[in-house]
């Protein structure tokens, strides 16, 4: 096993995420065996349409064009005016997976025969590992809980685990990345729930031997109505302050729903890569320059661009700015539109509506799960209801 750095500081151990090196014929049976389960659970829909985390076909441009599109249908209507958002942390998801907890969901909840949650149940128990750092490798010391990381079936076996976290009908997924939404009339009813929402996730994670990390916990409330303060939301003695922006799958979500917050982000992070382009374009031929361009600062722009392709045209226009910015960089003598024809560079907002169409040709055509079918067009949800 070996410790891969995540964030925060490198002093601390619980900043490092424990990657598994294991066998390569181990992973070819893992592959084998995972091929199959997720054959079983695609064909007999077994796991819920609001978990969209290491699923095939599904990204997180899809649960969060989705999400976007449902808060915004909820905020239309004058019974849900106000809908209020939490972001769940699970301290330390993959590797506090308790082991009988899985192996008796497999047989209760997915339906295993006993020769198959012995096959599981076997792969799990008695695993043993070391960990490696800076050459040095410790004693050897038994595996009581979590899935693999780094192996093959460890990411199916733990949405499988976490499937029945979904009967909460106001619960999101993606994989462990949970987000909680509700609606009210006005922003002290939405609060509520969202307090009835959270004990109830949170006394499900205490039934699986899964801990919240309140100190993650964010909360904000949307509306139209700016001028109305949400209340404080209270949760074992704790107090959260509602925030005007929350992060959700490297997308940060604001009061206003208009993503100003997120554009400038963007901008923060681009701006020293943009500057060492331009600083370092003499070094590049076009065709590497462009390669520059598509691999470090468009795949940026591009990120949830499903999301943003549906908001306000001020986020188009900043990310159109640092685009026109690096078609001068890559070549300084030719107008932008000569440089994307003759470097073969689609516009910003041509690959947004093209990504943005491919998304909804897939949820129309039953190709990712959809979690709210009542927000498809009628003739749209009858097609794909009959598919």
């Amino acid at each position: 096993m070996i410790p891969i750095f995540k964030s925060g500081k490198k002093s601390l151990p619980n900043n490092y995420r424990p990657i598994s090196l294991l066998p390569i014929l181990s992973k070819v049976l893992e592959k084998i065996l995972n091929y199959q389960i997720r054959d079983y659970l695609e064909i007999n829909d077994l796991i819920a349409s609001r978990q969209f985390g290491f699923r095939s076909g599904t990204s997180t441009d899809q649960i969060l064009t989705q999400l976007v599109n449902k808060i915004r249908s909820l905020m239309s209507k004058p019974e849900s005016k106000f809908v209020t958002l939490s972001a769940l942390d699970i301290r330390k998801a993959f590797d506090c997976v308790n082991h009988e907890i899985l192996v008796s969901k497999l047989v209760a909840n997915f339906n295993f025969q006993s020769d198959a949650s012995n096959l599981i149940k076997n792969y799990l128990f008695s695993r043993e590992q070391a960990m490696k750092v800076n050459g040095c490798i410790s004693k050897c010391s038994q595996i009581k809980t979590g899935v693999p990381q780094g192996s093959v079936l460890g990411p199916l076996l733990f949405i499988m685990f976490i499937n029945d976290l979904m009967e909460l009908k106001n619960c999101y997924l993606y994989a462990d990345d949970c987000l909680l939404v509700t609606s009210g009339e006005n922003p002290d009813i939405s609060t509520k729930l969202m307090e009835k929402s959270i004990h109830q996730a949170s006394s499900w994670y205490s039934e699986n031997c899964l801990v919240l990390n309140s100190d993650k916990t964010d909360v904000m409330t949307i509306s139209n109505n700016q001028n109305t303060k949400p209340p404080d939301l209270k949760f074992n003695n704790l107090t959260f302050k509602q925030s005007n922006k929350i992060k959700y799958l490297g997308v940060i979500l604001d009061n206003q729903l208009n993503f100003k917050p997120h554009t400038s982000k963007i901008k923060q992070k681009l701006y020293p890569i943009v500057t060492n382009f331009q600083r370092n374009r003499k070094f590049l031929t076009p065709s590497l320059a462009t390669l520059w361009y598509i691999g470090l600062i468009r795949s940026n722009l591009e990120y949830s661009s499903p999301v943003l392709f549906t908001t306000n045209d001020y986020v188009k226009k900043e990310f159109l700015k640092i685009e026109n910015r690096c078609l001068k960089i890559i070549d300084f003598e030719s107008p932008k539109e000569n440089t994307r024809k003759t470097h073969n560079i689609p516009a910003l907002t041509l690959r947004f509506e093209n990504l943005y169409l491919l998304m909804f040709y897939k949820i129309v055509n039953n190709l990712v799960p959809v979690i709210d079918s009542s927000l498809l067009p009628a003739k749209i949800h009858q097609r794909s209801s009959t598919c």
